[in-house]
């Protein structure tokens, strides 16, 4: 019986990449759910690493599944597949992504493996499998290097690699965009791209990729639009589309928030209930928490799903659940408690005070732009200011401050960095030197509304071609 039933499954079993769908059917017109297929053949031959991995796969993370062999789940099953062939690629790679981002897991053989020690071995096991390679470089962080065989690489190494291995790879278009700054250029693929057409493509592969939709609006200025797919979108149409694929997306609706007014209404909605609504679905988001605070000011609001204040601050968070009713005060309190050296809690802490605010101060040691840039223009002309960064107080200028700023502002802070150059003084932002008048055609071209066009106009210069961008090649740091 055991060899004519492991036949059945074998076109389910024999690929180590479960193929698209969720039923089978076989030779004899059955339709067959897949999981059941996986879960016999586990059954039948307890050796069988591919088939551990195939029905690991068919699970929800939380679930616990009741097999002949015992109880087992997602996380148990990876592992059992890694433990019966060493060199499964895929297993190792998903048993690294069911791990905790600090836990470890200890095979049979005594070994011990954290998430990246387990995706560089699926890579170092199959070079060829580009989802290994995505998931390396979501660990990495934007400095950060690792070495693989043939070399060290960077997270944006590491996701070019994946799309060399599977152009049509949609979430790693998508993962790219978020390596480059809003003026950055990457070569990939013969082809040229900045955030906007990384983020475009991966939509264009991944229609249902909500983060994508999330993500391009982050990526487009207020008031600019990009067509997807035959229609018109700017970045409340995004987001919207991204609350229309999943209802409890708590991102979307506090970037949603932040295009309107505290006049305007959205679906029936206003600025202060997308936030509440963005707190409520995700109540451990400390910048959601620090960013309600500061809409409120003296208001109030209700929480649903939340303890008292009085609850929370006295730690007993398990009491009083239901409906909260804080002020924006004590959502200030609450963020500050939750995440103390966050830069966006930081930064909302510090509304209101000056530019000494050791709030402000903090936030822009740890590179937060906006505060950065609140700073140099706190400061008068040759200006100084202390800046409490992690290794040492420094002093910074105006200049300075602009600069780290620009890295992620818009159209404002290039003009103010432009500013404060000489006629042929140059800088280097992100790898490109950059002049006055490059600045400001830069800035023209995020907002043609903005400044630079009557700073070009009363400077007399007239417009050239633009800075060269700074181009990446696939290949890692030998």
């Amino acid at each position: 019986m055991k060899l004519p039933m492991l036949r059945l499954f074998a076109e389910v079993t024999q690929g180590v990449r479960t193929s698209q769908g969720q039923s089978l059917r076989l030779p004899d017109g059955l339709l067959v759910p897949k999981r059941a297929l996986h879960q016999k053949a586990v059954e039948l031959d307890a050796s069988h690493s591919n088939a551990h991995n195939n029905l690991a796969v068919s699970l929800r993370r939380d679930e616990v599944l009741s097999l002949q062999q015992g109880p087992a789940t997602q996380r148990s099953l990876f592992q059992q597949a890694v433990e019966l062939d060493p060199g499964n690629a895929v297993a190792h790679c998903n048993l690294g992504v069911v791990l905790g981002d600090h836990e470890v897991v200890r095979l049979q053989n005594g070994s011990l493996w954290d998430k990246r020690s387990l995706f560089v071995k699926s890579i170092e096991l199959d070079p060829g499998w580009a989802l290994a390679y995505n998931n390396l470089a979501n660990l990495l962080a934007p400095q950060e290097w690792v070495r693989l065989a043939d070399g060290c690489w960077d997270r944006r190494g590491l996701y070019l690699a994946a799309l060399q291995l599977d152009e049509s790879y949609g979430v790693a278009y998508n993962n790219l965009a978020l390596t480059l700054g809003f003026r950055e250029k990457v070569r990939c693929l013969d082809r040229v791209w900045d955030r906007r057409s990384l983020h475009r493509r991966a939509l264009e592969l991944c229609p249902r990729h909500i983060c994508a939709y999330r993500d391009l609006a982050l990526a487009l200025q207020p008031g600019e639009r990009m067509s997807l797919d035959g229609q018109d979108f700017g970045q409340r149409e995004l987001l919207l589309e991204a609350i229309r694929l999943d209802s409890s997306f708590a991102s979307a609706y506090k970037l949603l928030a932040r295009t309107l007014s505290p006049e305007e209404h959205v679906q029936e909605q206003n600025k202060t209930q997308l936030l509440v609504k963005a707190l409520e679905l995700d109540p451990h988001d400390a910048p959601g928490c620090a960013e309600l605070g500061l809409h409120l000011g003296s208001g109030h609001c209700q929480l649903q799903g939340w303890p008292s204040p009085e609850a929370w601050f006295c730690e007993l968070e398990g009491l009083g659940k239901g409906s909260g009713n804080w002020s924006g005060a004590q959502l200030m309190q609450r963020a500050l408690q939750l995440a103390p050296s966050c830069p966006e809690v930081l930064l909302a802490a510090s509304a209101g005070g000056g530019p000494l605010d050791p709030c402000l101060l903090r936030a822009a040691a740890l590179g937060n732009a906006v505060a950065c840039r609140r700073l140099a223009l706190a400061l008068a002309p040759g200006g100084r200011v202390r800046v409490p960064f992690e290794e040492q107080v420094r002093l910074c200028s105006r200049r300075q401050l602009l600069l780290r700023a620009c890295e992620e502002m818009g159209a404002e802070c290039l003009v103010e960095l432009a500013l404060e150059l000489e006629p042929n003084e140059r800088i280097c932002i992100q790898g490109s030197l950059w002049d006055a008048r490059a600045l400001l055609r830069q800035a023209l071209q995020l907002q043609p509304n903005s400044t630079a066009a009557a700073e070009l106009q009363r400077r007399a210069l007239a417009p050239f071609a633009e800075a060269c961008p700074l181009l990446m090649r696939l290949g890692p740091r030998g």
